[in-house]
């Protein structure tokens, strides 16, 4: 039996990031700085939903694509890491994706970004989409067949397209911050309005997925689980462990990107001022 075949697009804006890509004929880097798009998509304001609408994206014949930043494995330090994704996709079925991040709860958006929910809602409605309550990955970082990605490339450049018909390239949501709660319309730490439309971005893939009811996305750690019988004795070891009130011993794994890094917002910079 031929062994599926796997590419994952690493996707960086700097000469650093693009560096720390796997290297190996699984893996392609992406400068998201010269990709071929339509001047309206051009930009860091759309991050790295610049590929989905580009003609780079298209340019794969592997069976299963994958799509992530440069930063996977700090924004995911839980094993597998990036260079150990393409193993394990190659178990997958044509009707399950990975996904190290998995939103269960879905599309409501206002939780970091207010606003946004009835964006989505005027997308979804725009286009007949029928959302379903099911696990979708976060943050444009996943691994499906590519039929599925195919199917994403299709749906997702007209989805932006409306959007930016609707609002150009300022649809009305605002931030709130995670460390305090106060709403800006700027943002704060890591995610401020310099990519204001990536972050919309993101969300529209996770409303295709969620519309896909013959898709099925797993956290790596759920899906590799799924594959090893030594993993499959060692849960229900754990089961046994648990029912019997017994400590069960798991590792830590702490990111080491921030969400809170950068300034603080203006609250959370009055409420920690000095007394004077």
């Amino acid at each position: 039996m031929t062994r599926p075949t796997v590419k994952i697009f690493v996707a960086g804006h700097t000469p650093e990031m693009l560096s720390t890509a796997p290297r190996g004929s699984d893996f392609e880097a992406v400068d998201l700085r010269s990709l071929t798009v339509a001047a309206r998509f051009a930009g860091n304001a759309f991050a790295e939903s610049r590929f989905l609408v580009s003609d780079e994206a298209r340019c794969v014949r592997t069976d299963y694509v994958g799509f992530c930043s440069a930063n996977y494995d700090k924004k995911f330090p839980r094993p597998p890491h990036l260079n150990g994704l393409p193993r394990l996709a190659r178990y997958l079925h044509p009707g399950d994706g990975l996904g190290p991040a998995l939103a269960k709860k879905w599309p409501n958006a206002d939780g970091d970004h207010p606003g946004m929910t009835a964006v989505l809602q005027r997308v979804a409605v725009h286009f007949g989409l029928t959302v379903v309550d099911q696990p979708v990955p976060w943050a444009n970082t996943f691994v499906c067949h590519r039929d599925e990605w195919f199917r994403l490339l299709d749906a997702f450049q007209p989805m932006l397209t409306a959007v930016l018909d609707w609002y150009d390239s300022e649809p009305p949501y605002r931030y709130r911050c995670r460390r305090c709660g106060a709403v800006t319309d700027t943002g704060c730490g890591r995610y401020t309005n310099a990519r204001h439309i990536a972050y919309l971005g993101e969300r529209l893939t996770m409303l295709h997925f969620a519309a896909r009811t013959n898709l099925r996305f797993f956290t790596p750690p759920a899906f590799r689980q799924r594959t090893s019988g030594v993993r499959r004795a060692r849960t229900r070891l754990h089961t046994m462990m648990k029912a019997r009130g017994l400590r069960v011993p798991r590792p830590h794994f702490a990111p080491s990107i921030n969400p809170l890094d950068g300034p603080p917002c203006p609250r959370c910079k009055a409420q920690h001022a000095p007394a004077i």
